[in-house]
């Protein structure tokens, strides 16, 4: 697993319903805290091998998360 801290502001729960109606995976970090703590950060999963597929969904994933941190 990666854990990855975004921006300050980014809302990884928003992101998360935004890259899931892409098909990309990821678990918002307020899952993993008791008082709804690192709202700005993100799990990935990185156990499979690397394929084309998942470097164009990490690029796009990046690109909502610039979009996200647009709307806040």
């Amino acid at each position: 697993m990666l854990w990855v801290a975004l921006p300050e502001g980014a809302n990884a729960v928003a992101l998360m319903e935004t890259a899931a109606q892409e098909n990309i995976s990821l678990a918002p970090g307020a899952l993993f805290s008791a008082r709804e703590g690192f709202a700005n950060c993100i799990r990935l999963s990185c156990g499979a091998p690397w394929t084309p597929q998942q470097a164009n969904a990490l690029r796009r994933l990046g690109e909502l998360v610039d979009a996200n941190l647009q709307d806040t």
